[in-house]
């Protein structure tokens, strides 16, 4: 699956219109489902998925580890999340769409 695609089906779910509804996720899933019909579809925007979600990863990492204070033991810039409401940041960023996951890599803070 190319970036176009995988941003068309992205922008087709809208996660930024419906995340505040009751039952979002079942809604945004039955949404993804009419887009990606086969396996072979659900592997490869999970494929695109997983590149965009690494690399966003690294970028809140890095922002993160770029404030520590070593000899404070202090960081102030934290998202103060455990690993599963990290991830479900990322993914919630990706949701928004190519614009505002390029401007979440651009700049985490």
């Amino acid at each position: 699956m190319n970036e176009d695609k995988f941003w068309d089906i992205v922008d087709f779910i809208g996660w930024g219109k419906i995340c505040k509804k009751d039952r979002a996720y079942d809604e945004g899933k039955a949404m993804f489902m009419d887009q990606v019909e086969t396996l072979e579809g659900l592997e490869a925007f999970r494929k695109v998925f997983s590149e965009k979600h690494n690399a966003l990863y690294q970028a809140f990492d890095q922002w993160e580890k770029d404030g520590q204070d070593w000899h404070a033991h202090h960081n102030p810039r934290s998202f103060g999340l455990g690993d599963d409401s990290f991830g479900d940041l990322i993914a919630h960023c990706i949701g928004l769409g190519r614009e505002e996951y390029k401007a979440c890599l651009a700049d985490p803070e």
